[in-house]
């Protein structure tokens, strides 16, 4: 089992990659991590690229993991395939804590929908390539 984090967007859009198979510790180390974003940063979306996850935690782990303060914090996207346990406690979580959650097919698709949601993320001009005479 493997979490990464990274900022997809400094200080804006945290990406969240799991692999293999979710386990309580895993999840709870992953929490220490958003606790000490929370702490610096108003506010901040996530993204959790769930296409490699094979398994995921049981009711009663999922129940000892939960925490909704760090929800709050902004949007949060699925990304990937969701597994009927994670569909149902994902719609379980918005209906008794108010979390924004969202799903979306790639990261890139998530990406166009906080734009959306979020005018602060609106794609940066590119770059001025032109030669200057």
């Amino acid at each position: 089992m493997s979490i990464s984090v990274d900022w997809y967007v400094p200080n804006k859009v945290l990406l969240i990659k799991i692999a293999g198979n979710l386990a309580l510790p895993d999840m709870l180390g992953l929490i220490s991590q958003l606790e000490s974003y929370k702490q610096t940063l108003h506010e901040f979306h996530q993204i959790y690229d769930l296409t490699e996850m094979v398994k995921f935690l049981g009711l009663t782990e999922f129940k000892q993991g939960l925490r909704p303060d760090l929800m709050t914090t902004g949007y949060i996207f699925a990304v990937g395939s969701m597994n009927p346990m994670v569909k149902f406690m994902s719609s379980t979580v918005i209906q008794f804590t108010g979390v924004r959650l969202k799903t979306a097919p790639t990261v890139e698709e998530a990406i166009n929908q906080l734009q959306k949601l979020d005018p602060a993320l609106k794609t940066p001009a590119p770059a001025d390539v032109s030669s200057k005479a």
